[in-house]
Parts: structure tokens; sequence; C-alpha cells
């Protein structure tokens, strides 16, 4: 199964039905961390492939980077943070609305989920 079928749930017949989904209405926890985490594992179960494959290409790219610190060939000030699946970075901003501006969470986040992060240092 290709990843992008992954995100299809289909009948027997080869009918779409629908598209899967995470509903983070419902999720449930004791913080914010243990509700992110319970995202990312329902997302994973979902999508096993999808983030899979997004992990493997997150290691080469923080080899291929031009520093620890991620930066963009010749601009110093732009820096790639972390590289995960739109599907999952909307479930998560559903969940945590500042969790990717926020700089003190997205740091937090980005020391705690390595598998998306790109950059070595944060």
């Amino acid at each position: 199964m290709k990843h992008e079928e992954q995100h299809l749930d289909i009948d027997k017949q080869g009918n779409l039905k629908g598209l899967w989904n995470i509903d983070v209405k419902k999720v449930v926890g004791g913080d914010r961390w243990d509700k992110i985490q319970t995202v990312i594992e329902a997302y994973a179960k979902v999508h096993s492939l999808e983030v899979e494959i997004m992990i493997r290409e997150n290691a080469e790219l923080t080899e291929t980077r031009k520093n620890a610190l991620a930066t963009v060939e010749g601009d110093s000030r732009l820096r790639w943070g972390a590289n995960l699946p739109a599907g999952l970075m909307f479930k998560l901003e559903q969940l945590e609305p500042m969790l990717f501006s926020d700089k003190a969470l997205y740091h937090k986040f980005l020391k705690k989920y390595k598998g998306f992060r790109v950059c070595k240092n944060v």
C-alpha cells in the first residue's frame, strides 16, 4: 500500500467511503504533552508508512544540512527545525494552536520528538 492510500477508507468493493480522521476533540490525558503523544500515536497507527518515511527522510536531511542548526544556504537567519506530515501538523495545531508559533513550546516539541526534527541543535 502506498502511503498516500493510507488516508483513504475504502470498502471491500474498492469504493471510497471517506478519509481516515483523528478526532482531537476526543483526546484525553493528563497534560498537553500526554495529549500530543496520544495524537501522534493515533496518527502513526493509521498512517504508519507515511510517518516511517518522513522519519527516515528527516534523518537523511539532518546529515545534509549546512550545520547543526540546519540553516539555509546563504541565509543564516532561516532555520529548518521540523519536518512532519501536514495532516499530523494540522491535528496537532487543532489540539494545541500555539505549538508551532510559541517558541518555547516549539523547542520543547523538537526536543521531545526527535524523529520530526531536522536540525541537530535546537
